[in-house]
């Protein structure tokens, strides 16, 4: 197991930091914590297979570009209501 940051999240995959280097095409498996756009500082986690699609160095650890291949739609209904609550402008 290895512990990263999300740095970018896309309904097709995510943008990844870790301490790792992991080999392009490598099928990983992931857990990520999505916030819940409906109870601040509550958060559901989305479990699934993808694909390191690259690898690059980047400080000192490694961002990793993955997308999903094997994403059941309810994981994946949580990743699309976040990302339209967070694309929603926001009120003042």
């Amino acid at each position: 197991m290895i512990e990263g940051r999300v740095v970018d999240v896309g309904s097709n995959g995510l943008g990844l930091l870790s301490p790792l280097s992991v080999g392009d095409n490598t099928a990983i498996q992931i857990a990520v914590q999505v916030p819940m756009p409906s109870a601040a500082g509550k958060f559901q986690v989305v479990t699934g297979t993808a694909r390191v699609a690259f690898a690059v160095l980047r400080g000192g650890g490694y961002q990793l570009g993955v997308e999903w291949v094997q994403l059941d739609d309810a994981q994946r209904r949580i990743i699309s209501d976040y990302l339209e609550k967070i694309s929603q402008p926001q009120r003042r």
